[in-house]
Formats: C-alpha cells, sequence, structure tokens
C-alpha cells in the first residue's frame, strides 16, 4: 500500500509528458534533411464514375492520398494537445519553416516537399495552444526574437497565436508588437489585437492607422471591426477611426472602411459615407486613384444603412436627401436592405464594377467538353464568346487583361492595359486563337494573380492595381505545385486579406464546384454559370 502510494505522488509530481511533441521534432528534422515527401505528383487526377443517384453523365474526382500528409496531421495534432512548452516550440518551426530563403526558388523546387502544407498546420495548431508555459515564451519571442533569419517570422507567428487565445492579459505585448520594424509582424499585431475583440484593443489600433505601409493599415481597419462597441464613447471613437480610414490614400483600407461603415446600424455613418462617395467621384476635384469598387461598396452601405438607392456617380442625390431628412431620419434597424447592382458590364450576369479586371481562362484540354449534354457549342467556345462581348461593353479606359491556363500560362499581354479601339482588336484576336489543351494548373493561375504561396507579398495585383479577378474553370485542379483544394483555398485567402481584391467565379463544367463556390464567398466574389445572363 506504502509503495503504490508513494508511485501515485511520484507521478502527481512528475513532469508532463512531452511525447507527442519529441515525435514531432524528429518528423520535422527528417523532413528537413530531405527523407519526406508530402506530395507526388500525377499526370491527372483519379476520376471515377459518380455516386448511382448522379446525374448520368457525372463524374467525381479524386485525388491520390499522401499517406505521409496524414502521418503529419496525425502528429501535429497530437502536440497540440500536449499544449507544452516543447510542443510550442517545434510546432513555431513548423510554422516558420522555408527551405529556402527566395520564394521563386522555394515555390520551383520543393513541390514534392509541400512547405505551405507544413508551415499551414503548424501555425493552425500553434494557435490553438493556452498552456502557461507556451503562452508566457510566446509572449518573449512576439516581442524580443531578433534572429537575422528567422526572427521577423517568429515574431509574426508568435502574434497570431497570442491573438487567438482572446486574452486581455496580452493587450500589451501585442500593442508593443505594433512598433515592431518589420510590417509583417505588425500586421499579425494589429489582427491579433482584432481577435482579442476587447474595446481595450482601440487605443492601440487607432494608432496603426497612421502606419506607413497600407497592408498595417487595412489590417487594423478590419481589426477595429471585430471589437464589440456598444457603449455611446466607443460607438463614436469607432466611427472616428473609420472615417479616417475611408479618406486612405489606399483603395482596399477605404474599401474596408466603407463596408464596416455600413455595419452597426450606426446613424452617424450615413454622412461620414456621403462625403466619402463625393470624394470618390471619377474626374472630381476629390481623389486622383478614385475608384468605382469604393463607390460602389459606398452606396451598398448607404443603402443598407438607409433603404435609398441612388447611383453611386450621383453623390449629389444622396447629399441633397439627407440635407433634407438628417434632422429627423432614424435608422429600422429590423429592415434588411440590398444593394442591386448597377448597370454596366456582365460576364456571365456576374457584375464588373472595376477599374482594372484580369480575366483567368481555364485553356484545359476538358474545355472541348460540350457545355451541356453532348451536344455543341463546347465550354471554350461560349467562354470566348461572353469574354469577347464583355470586353466590348468595358468603359474606354478601363484597364485588363486575360492569362488563359493549363499546364502553362499563356498572358494576353505582360500587364494590365488600357481599353481603346487597338487593345480591343488585338484581345479579340488573342481569345479566338485560344485552344484546348492539357491539364489544370489552377495553382499557377491563383499564384500569378494574388501571389497566394507567399500570402500576397508578390502578388501582380499590388503592382497593377487589379481590384477585380474573373477565374472560368471547369474542373478542379489537376496539375502543379497544389492540388489540395483545401489548401488553394487557405492561401488565397490569406494573400487576398492585404489585397482585397473581388473574386468572382464562371463553373463551366456541368457539375457543381465546391472550391470554386468557396473561393468566391471569402472574396468578396460572385459564382456563375456558362447559363447565366
Amino acid at each position: 500500500m506504502l509503495h503504490a502510494a508513494l508511485v501515485s505522488v511520484a507521478l502527481a509530481f512528475a513532469p508532463p509528458s512531452t511525447a507527442a511533441s519529441t515525435e514531432l521534432r524528429k518528423w520535422f528534422d527528417e523532413y528537413r534533411r530531405g527523407g519526406i515527401d508530402l506530395h507526388q505528383p500525377v499526370p491527372a487526377a483519379i476520376v471515377v464514375p459518380a455516386a448511382s443517384d448522379a446525374s448520368p453523365n457525372a463524374t467525381e474526382v479524386r485525388y491520390c492520398s499522401s499517406a505521409a500528409v496524414d502521418a503529419l496531421r496525425t502528429k501535429v495534432d497530437a502536440a497540440r494537445q500536449e499544449d507544452s512548452l516543447a510542443a510550442a516550440r517545434v510546432l513555431v518551426d513548423l510554422a516558420t519553416y522555408q527551405p529556402i530563403t527566395d520564394v521563386e526558388e522555394e515555390r520551383r523546387r520543393f513541390v514534392s516537399r509541400q512547405p505551405w502544407l507544413v508551415r499551414r498546420l503548424g501555425l493552425e495548431a500553434l494557435t490553438q495552444l493556452r498552456g502557461s508555459e507556451a503562452r508566457e515564451w510566446l509572449t518573449k519571442i512576439a516581442l524580443h526574437d531578433g534572429d537575422a533569419l528567422d526572427g521577423v517570422r517568429t515574431r509574426a507567428a508568435a502574434c497570431r497565436a497570442l491573438g487567438a487565445t482572446m486574452d486581455d492579459a496580452l493587450l500589451a505585448p501585442l500593442a508593443g508588437a505594433l512598433n515592431d520594424g518589420a510590417p509583417t509582424v505588425r500586421v499579425e499585431a494589429a489582427a491579433a489585437l482584432g481577435m482579442l475583440g476587447s474595446a481595450l484593443a482601440l487605443t492601440a489600433l487607432e494608432g496603426a492607422l497612421a502606419d506607413p505601409d497600407e497592408r498595417v493599415r487595412l489590417e487594423s481597419v478590419l481589426a477595429i471591426d471585430r471589437i464589440t462597441a456598444t457603449a455611446s464613447d466607443l460607438v463614436e471613437r469607432r466611427r472616428a477611426a473609420l472615417a479616417r480610414a475611408i479618406g486612405d490614400a489606399a483603395w482596399p483600407v477605404r474599401l474596408a472602411a466603407a463596408r464596416m461603415l455600413g455595419h452597426g446600424h450606426d446613424r452617424g455613418a450615413i454622412p461620414i459615407l456621403i462625403d466619402a462617395l463625393i470624394a470618390e467621384a471619377p474626374g472630381g476635384v476629390g481623389r486622383p486613384d478614385a475608384r468605382r469598387r469604393v463607390r460602389t461598396r459606398i452606396r451598398a452601405s448607404l443603402m443598407e444603412l438607409t433603404g435609398k438607392d441612388f447611383p453611386s456617380d450621383r453623390a449629389a442625390d444622396w447629399s441633397a436627401w439627407w440635407k433634407d431628412l438628417a434632422a429627423t431620419f432614424e435608422i429600422d434597424p429590423s429592415a434588411i436592405h440590398t444593394a442591386v447592382p448597377e448597370q454596366g458590364p456582365r460576364f456571365f450576369g456576374i457584375p464588373l464594377e472595376t477599374d482594372v479586371v484580369l480575366f483567368l481562362i481555364d485553356g484545359s484540354g476538358s474545355m472541348e467538353r460540350p457545355a451541356q449534354g453532348s451536344d455543341p457549342p463546347s465550354r471554350l467556345f461560349l467562354a470566348q464568346f461572353e469574354l469577347k462581348r464583355c470586353l466590348s461593353a468595358l468603359d474606354p479606359g478601363t484597364r485588363f487583361n486575360i492569362v488563359v491556363f493549363n499546364d502553362e500560362l499563356m498572358p494576353f499581354k505582360p500587364a494590365a492595359v488600357a481599353k481603346d479601339a487597338t487593345t480591343l482588336r488585338e484581345a479579340l484576336d488573342f481569345i479566338a486563337r485560344i485552344e484546348a489543351k492539357g491539364g489544370t494548373d489552377l495553382h499557377r493561375a491563383l499564384d500569378f494573380a494574388l501571389g497566394i504561396t507567399d500570402g500576397g507579398r508578390s502578388a501582380r495585383a499590388r503592382a497593377e492595381q487589379i481590384d477585380t479577378i474573373v477565374l472560368l474553370s471547369d474542373g478542379v485542379a489537376s496539375r502543379g505545385a497544389v492540388l489540395l483544394p483545401e489548401e488553394l483555398l487557405a492561401q488565397t485567402m490569406a494573400a487576398n486579406r492585404s489585397l482585397q481584391v473581388a473574386l468572382h467565379g464562371v463553373n463551366a463544367s456541368t457539375t457543381p464546384s465546391t472550391l470554386l463556390d468557396r473561393l468566391t464567398s471569402a472574396c468578396d466574389g460572385i459564382t456563375a454559370g456558362l447559363g447565366a445572363k
């Protein structure tokens, strides 16, 4: 009996097991040495007949499962449940892993290694740790990891993990991280303060609206929207912060602020939005970089608040209406108002409210299949016809580009060009020459536009000020560095957070596309089919 009692006491005071983190460390060491591949490229997805209750011509696409990926998920989940300092250390190593510092070289050489998947799984598990030792260590490195090679990535990952705890006690270190010398860390610190959801974070975020990097200012706006403001002084401070942001020099910040001002049934947001609409007028005295997407978003927010519907290019009508009713108008919180798209160019029924648009057109071999049933025309023919019609309807001066993708990328121009008689004629000739061949490298197309592998840092969308992307495809990825739909979605969402591009999708297949639906839903877009008008 005495022996059993002593054993019980010894177990009670024994240090917690770190077996799971040790196993994950062993796996990671072997992976870094090149002993583990997570993805074996296949010539195409495995296509099998769909279930018997599906349509007669339906097929089901399945991907080759990877036992190595399944093993990694199991080990990461075990380390997360261990929730120890050792687990935090190894998960940070996964979350910040980059075999080659040059991003382009990493993309080219490490398809089989899938480092982006390792980083994502490590970071997701890291944000779920709640142990005191892990939290104290993360708090320390969020501010003080100065390693020349990995310090920025480590501090950013630590900020993300600390924000996910939603613990107000971490406000001070996260606010301190807003002064970090690296914009990437400041972005994560702003996002983390938003995750805390505390009114105490508002002061720090108000200061971040003056950050020299537009990505930090944008993330601060998004974070402010997550802070619950019910007291009148907080409502006024939130409104004042968003009023500053809607006058920002960067259009993605203005767009986000316009969206946020439409939330919360705040009557005081109405005159701010009207003034912003006047400033955003095309060719006016407001701002030289006035954007159509910002104007249409302001109009949508005004309509959601007021129920009135004046066009976005008639700011004077909104101003006159408010002048007459400002003294008496009250918002009806029970009313639901939805903005109707304005007249303008459409692509398969999708309104294109844009100044710079990029069309990503699937040119894989399956696009030669009939659009409906077994009769012509083909999917490609309908895509070509509608693309020609849409480009002809674009306003002169609207910048555009077209990229056809299959195994390779075939751009119309090296960069977006303004529509005029010459560029339209050249574009129509380019569209007529599109041929359907090869597989579907969806990752390459999205990476080209949004820089999804590196979180948007190499985004063509930012360099060319693209605000709208239209993705037309008839299938899921069958080629490329990333085939897993969940990884494509995660990378696209992460990259587009700092870009605010509207990503619309056209499903050229006869079967639903869950990935396309989720991509467009996450990126402020609309999904249509080839039959849409």
